[in-house]
């Protein structure tokens, strides 16, 4: 298929490809990677994204662990010890648990206000390329999911791609650290 086909699939142009193979991000990628999440609205968003999943997993600590240690409470003015203890001890570790997710989502919202993001580098892999479709069930439900292999990584894709890359053709590969395809180009065919 065509190095079009490609482009349109991975949405990424010429620029981006030159820049690639050079090591470098083009100046879309990084508008988009770096200065779209630190301009004010990019901010605000993860600002705002960070609070209130802080605010809806405390709500969730609280809704789990409030009412065990309330048990607990009941249960030692009743004098039953056991059920007293491990009812408090429960709710305890419920509320370490949500609450430390919650500072975690917290965290996230004052890096993003504060402009604080991970470094984000670029990478590549070369090799002829492999297509699997790989089944999976789930409460008796099979679906397939599709990914690319090639020189030791997987990425997750849609099966369209079949259409568009070649099984067993040499291709570079230029992604960041999540797996986020950035632009590919075939090097050789088989």
């Amino acid at each position: 298929m065509d190095d079009r086909a490609l482009q349109e699939y991975f949405r990424f142009d010429d620029a981006d490809l030159m820049a690639n193979r050079n090591g470098q991000f083009s100046d879309k990628q990084t508008k988009k990677l770096f200065e779209d999440p630190r301009s004010v609205s990019g901010r605000l968003k993860g600002c705002i994204g960070g609070l209130v999943g802080a605010l809806l997993l405390l709500a969730l600590a609280a809704m789990l662990a409030v009412p065990a240690i309330s048990g607990g409470l009941t249960a030692v003015r009743q004098s039953e010890w056991v059920t007293a203890i491990f009812e408090i001890v429960v709710g305890g570790i419920w509320g370490l648990v949500w609450g430390s997710f919650a500072l975690v989502a917290l965290w996230g919202g004052i890096s993003a206000a504060l402009g604080l993001l991970p470094k984000i580098l670029l990478n590549s892999v070369k090799g002829p390329v492999n297509l699997v479709g790989v089944r999976t069930s789930r409460k008796g439900r099979y679906s397939t999911q599709h990914e690319l292999h090639i020189g030791g990584r997987e990425f997750d894709v849609e099966e369209r791609l079949a259409n568009i890359i070649t099984q067993g053709d040499v291709y570079a590969i230029y992604f960041i650290k999540d797996a986020t395809i950035l632009s590919v180009e075939r090097l050789a065919s088989s």
